[in-house]
């Protein structure tokens, strides 16, 4: 799982898993049953307790927002509790010239307001939070109800978020992103990490620019951009629009809705269709491959950049397009 890994520059993982250790905290006089994290790589320099640890009582849908300048962000739903409990973890790794082992360089801040949980980290020298904290890292680990809204930001580090329904808005700059079973509106960007979506639903649009995209799974109306790396989406039922520039774009769907756009400067296209409507295919490229669409119901008109194939009685768009690359468009096999 991404986030519980911390990742190093070579890519190499430290493990960090969420055990479920029964505890109980008395709030108002109601126990409440928390997830406990233990560290188990005892090589680590992460801290097995949380430096601070709050558990805040929240109503309906309450808006959940994280901020770190350099560490990781998890955010997981736990069933068990009525609240949001938010755990900073935070590792040190000695540097000679520098002073930020001190953590009275920083301004911690871990609190509710109204129905909204703010926890976030600032350099105090800068009153920003997008000063480098060099040797410290902060990683917040948070569980929430089944419904919230997450706004999350690290500009350093992995974000993970898993099993959420809401509004969500999710930042980093280098890192990666693992974003699973999320219900609702969910807006991810990255400057220079991979995105990973499983499982989503709703309106999902998606950013990076010199990462690759995945998403396995995901249902609604998906939007994906990336300027560097590649685009693959499996098992998708929706409506998708995914553009990039210099990457490759792999698709299956098992659902199409409103229709398909596919967009590359100088990478390949890969379609595949569910052989359960009619499709009215506008293509550009280099070259073409229709070659495993046979059958009467299937008319094509195949030129020397530009090609339209109708399948069956037509009906959904499918628009693809790239300017130095092949176009492939096949349907599932029943």
């Amino acid at each position: 799982m991404m986030i519980k890994n911390f990742i190093s520059s070579t890519g190499n993982r430290l493990l960090l898993v969420l055990l479920l250790a029964m505890s109980t905290i008395a709030i108002n006089g109601n126990a409440q049953t928390v997830m406990s994290v233990v560290q188990t790589d005892k090589e680590s320099s992460l801290q097995s307790d949380p430096y601070r640890s709050e558990f805040f009582r929240v109503a309906g849908n309450p808006t959940i927002n994280i901020n770190t300048i350099s560490g990781d962000i998890e955010v997981v739903q736990n069933p068990e509790i009525e609240g949001v409990q938010v755990d900073l973890f935070v590792k040190r790794e000695f540097s000679l010239w520098s002073g930020t082992r001190n953590l009275d360089n920083f301004r911690i801040i871990i609190q509710k307001q109204g129905n909204t949980v703010i926890a976030s980290v600032e350099d105090r020298r800068s009153g920003s939070t997008q000063y480098s904290s060099g040797d410290v890292k902060f990683t917040f680990i948070v569980q929430v109800p089944a419904k919230a809204s997450l706004n999350l930001r690290t500009i350093s580090g992995e974000i993970y978020a898993d099993g959420v329904e809401g509004q969500h808005y999710i930042q980093n700059h280098a890192g990666d992103l693992e974003i699973k079973n999320l219900t609702g509106e969910v807006r991810v960007i990255s400057t220079a990490g991979n995105i990973l979506l499983d499982n989503l639903n709703g309106n999902i649009f998606a950013k990076t620019v010199s990462g690759d995209i995945m998403t396995d799974q995901s249902k609604g109306e998906v939007r994906l951009r990336t300027t560097t790396g590649n685009i693959t989406t499996t098992a998708l039922s929706g409506t998708l629009v995914a553009a990039t520039t210099s990457g490759n774009i792999q698709s299956d769907f098992n659902e199409v809705s409103v229709g398909v756009y596919l967009e590359t400067s100088t990478g390949n296209i890969d379609l595949q269709l569910p052989k359960l409507a009619g499709y009215e295919i506008d293509a550009r490229g280099l070259s073409f491959n229709f070659d495993e669409l046979t059958g009467e119901e299937i008319t094509k008109d195949i030129g020397f950049r530009d090609a339209t194939v109708q399948i069956r009685e037509g009906g959904i768009p499918v628009n693809l397009k790239t300017v130095a690359g092949s176009i492939r468009v096949r349907e599932t096999q029943q």
